[in-house]
């Protein structure tokens, strides 16, 4: 990244991926720690993200978290647990990003992940309903879309980050 703006601006964007799908913001940080291998990572939890099988495994919570979100019995995104999950990891991709640059603070970075993540998620969740009720939009629909833009956004975010 070119300078701490970036990190905090990847950051708050991964928070908004972690958003709309927690699975594929935590992908995103697999494929960056597996291209940028930072050593700060080495003796935390983070190390376990760096694996090629922690990425396919990976990949494949992501297809099923965006499975299971066009059921109409998984909670909504902002009941207390999925929203604290999405919150989190939000705060946690934002420290694990400033931590290939050691003047960034991972405080900070943490704060704008967690935050941009339960801003989006409520704002995305108000939306689709919104878009649901008011233009007749099948929620499946709704959600395929929701998907595509996550895609769209973390492909983007990977790119930039390495």
């Amino acid at each position: 990244m070119k300078n701490d703006t970036d990190t905090y601006i990847q950051a708050a964007r991964l928070g908004v991926v972690a958003g709309m799908r927690s699975m594929a913001a935590v992908n995103v940080l697999s494929d960056y720690l597996n291209k940028v291998d930072p050593s700060e990572i080495e003796n935390t939890p983070l190390v376990l993200l760096k694996s090629p099988a922690a990425n396919t495994a990976l990949r494949m919570a992501m297809a099923g978290e965006m499975l299971a979100d066009k059921l109409p019995f998984i909670a909504a995104r902002i009941s207390p647990p999925p929203l604290l999950w999405r919150v989190l990891w939000g705060a946690v991709l934002g420290a694990a990003l400033s931590m290939d640059k050691r003047r960034v603070n991972p405080l900070p970075a943490a704060l704008v992940g967690g935050t941009a993540a339960l801003l989006a998620t409520y704002a995305v969740y108000h939306l689709r309903k919104q878009a649901g009720e008011h233009l007749h939009i099948p929620d499946l629909l709704l959600g395929a879309a929701e998907d595509a833009a996550v895609i769209a956004l973390s492909t983007d975010i990977t790119r930039r980050l390495t």
